[in-house]
């Protein structure tokens, strides 16, 4: 993560501790938001094994561990149901996912490197990344606690539930591709498949699946008006930390192709006929 997009990290970790003290001071912070928290603590704590695990496992099993202490401990009316369940199969199909992928040939390299680098991360940076990442996880699931909640099913939280579908489905479906590209050619950039017509197609699904997150909330909270401002409020903190932190890594990763690939033969062309994110939808690359 870049430097300046950690300050962006920090900014909203503060912002979510600011909405849990305006939770606690309405009252409404409750023993099942003090248990998300330290469920998010204990996964969390795979920091001081591998740092770069916080952002995959640990982010895989929050989805599927709170959502489904939501569910089973506020209690599951529809609309917590579509949301959480939706999210629970992506925390499956990550975890699975990254699992497969780490005891991959071809990502014997990165695995490697990625080993190197958390023996030379400072324990205070370890300390640093497990108290804000904690934040973040534990507020992932806050729409589906709301809906569980305060019961609330409408049209807007259905979409929301399908949006969250369709990004998951296009997010394991890049996975799949790249990896079977890589394992094929492990020298070569990916461009079959969804790789042809989108330079990231793994992270435009994740950005429908926080798209769909927000889509939720929103509508539960303008068009039901179930939601408190502050409970909205720190229902959106977490998806819009994730499209921005998205956005950002695209960026990242068209810098990065262009080093490693730009006098390939091909590459250039590829990036030609391709977009970042959107198909059809033609963006500058390696910007800034």
């Amino acid at each position: 993560m870049g430097g300046r997009f950690q300050i962006v990290f920090t900014v909203f970790v503060l912002a979510m501790w600011d909405a849990a003290g305006i939770w606690v001071s309405k009252g409404v912070w409750t023993s099942t938001n003090t248990l998300m928290l330290v469920v998010a603590a204990l996964l969390c704590l795979l920091v001081f094994v591998n740092f770069v695990w916080v952002f995959s496992y640990t982010y895989a099993l929050t989805a599927i561990l709170l959502n489904l202490a939501i569910l089973v401990r506020v209690g599951a009316p529809l609309g917590a149901v579509l949301l959480g369940s939706v999210l629970v199969v992506y925390g499956l199909r990550l975890f699975a996912f990254v699992y497969v992928r780490n005891q991959a040939p071809s990502f014997a390299a990165r695995r490697q490197m990625v080993r190197d680098a958390d023996k030379t991360l400072p324990l205070a940076v370890k300390v640093i990344l497990f108290v804000c990442c904690t934040w973040l996880m534990a507020f992932l699931p806050m729409t589906t606690y709301l809906l569980a909640v305060h019961e609330i099913t409408n049209p807007g939280v259905v979409v929301g539930a399908l949006v969250v579908a369709t990004g998951l489905i296009i997010e394991g479906v890049a996975d799949a591709q790249k990896q079977r590209a890589k394992s094929r050619d492990n020298t070569h950039w990916a461009q079959r498949g969804l790789w042809s017509r989108t330079r990231h197609p793994n992270y435009a699904g994740e950005i429908l699946v926080q798209l769909g997150v927000v889509t939720a909330a929103i509508s539960a909270s303008v068009v039901s008006g179930g939601f408190a401002w502050y409970e909205t409020f720190a229902a959106l903190l977490s998806p819009v930390y994730i499209v921005l932190l998205m956005l950002w890594s695209a960026g990242n990763g068209d810098r990065r192709q262009l080093a490693t690939y730009g006098e390939t033969e091909g590459y250039a062309a590829y990036r030609e006929r391709t977009s970042a994110l959107v198909p059809g939808r033609k963006t500058p690359a390696a910007v800034g």
